[in-house]
């Protein structure tokens, strides 16, 4: 199990709904904005408390999403009843990142309304390496590479590890990049699939988050930094 994972439930927060604020009312994205925020990487959330008594609870919440995605602020609109469980929420809440809103291209900060079902689930943990990149073009070009490296696996070990030297704009570049052991409920819904699926030594096709383009590996966890 990755280190700072306690228990074997992971507490997660899926986004039901996304409202815009504008002065004391709301407004709906489409109204204003060019591109809406979209949850890039989420944080677990503490441990339901006592007070909740299911293994699902909608927490409804205003959070302040900067320019560059970071949450800025986070006030909750309904209690757990635990005043500590709400302030651990809270700081976890500000560490999820969000692609930012914008108005006319230019990345802008927004109060957003937003509905999210607590729920818990079991922790899915995968040893990863990543190649990162800007360019779709360039993603999809290396995913072609490492799709016609052959079938023996250290031949695809050392070109995949020639291409994150090369390309890889990731601080995980100087460790081959390996990332570590992850709960891939941490990236969003649309890249879980593409790493459920993951065999050791496996990759994934070029997956759009943070507005770069990401391939993933799944390594064994024992040859991790070696």
């Amino acid at each position: 199990m990755s280190k700072g994972l306690l228990s074997e439930k992971t507490i997660l927060g899926f986004l039901l709904s996304l409202c815009a604020i504008s002065c004391s009312s709301l407004q709906t994205f489409n109204d204003s904005y060019s591109t809406v925020p979209e949850l890039l990487e989420q944080a677990p959330l503490p441990t339901l408390p006592r007070t909740i008594f299911t293994d699902e609870w909608n927490l409804k919440t205003l959070m302040l999403i900067g320019a560059d995605g970071a949450v800025l602020a986070v006030r909750l609109e309904n209690s757990s009843g635990d005043p500590e469980w709400d302030s651990l929420a809270v700081q976890r809440l500000k560490l999820w990142k969000f692609s930012p809103a914008t108005m006319s291209g230019t990345p802008v900060r927004v109060w957003i309304r937003q509905k999210i079902l607590v729920k818990v689930e079991t922790p899915h943990i995968l040893a990863l390496a990543e190649i990162v990149v800007n360019d779709k073009a360039l993603a999809d070009s290396l995913y072609a590479v490492l799709s016609n490296s052959g079938s023996i696996q250290s031949q695809r070990d050392f070109q995949f590890d020639t291409l994150v030297s090369l390309f890889s704009v990731s601080p995980s570049r100087g460790q081959r990049g390996n990332i570590g052991e992850r709960d891939i409920h941490r990236y969003p819904a649309s890249v879980r699939p593409y790493l459920e699926r993951l065999k050791i030594g496996e990759c994934t096709p070029p997956l759009k988050i943070s507005g770069k383009f990401v391939i993933f590996k799944r390594v064994a966890a024992e040859n991790q930094f070696q």
